[in-house]
């Protein structure tokens, strides 16, 4: 029985992450043990969910994201409800990276040099 549930929890994180919009929760609050969130979808229509609080998140703006899909905003999961998925931000080394694709645009564009 445990492992339909994990199997279940894991499908229905799958489902929405699969080809999801995000956004931040507009209100989060605990009632019984479980999550209750409310937010705005990229229409500007209010839905709402609840989950277990399955992560202990590194920050508050990570905990409160809420992944939908956009043609079933009543499909959602809140980060901090996921128990499969963590949230991991990608930025560190971006700057080194434009800098390195300014130099070698920098090299490819001096100009030639002149036949004598």
């Amino acid at each position: 029985m445990v492992g339909v549930g994990l199997l279940s929890t894991w499908v229905s994180e799958r489902w929405v992450l699969r080809d999801a919009d995000a956004c931040s929760a507009d209100s989060v609050s605990m009632m019984a043990g479980r999550l209750l969130y409310s937010f705005k979808d990229h229409c500007g229509e209010y839905y709402g969910g609840d989950g277990f609080p399955f992560a202990l998140a590194r920050s508050l703006q990570l905990a409160r994201i809420v992944f939908y899909r956009a043609s079933t905003p009543e499909l959602n999961k809140i980060a901090s409800g996921c128990l499969f998925h963590r949230l991991v931000i990608v930025g560190h080394g971006v700057t080194d990276l434009d800098a390195a694709t300014v130099a070698t645009h920098c090299i490819k564009a001096q100009p030639a040099a002149q036949p004598l």
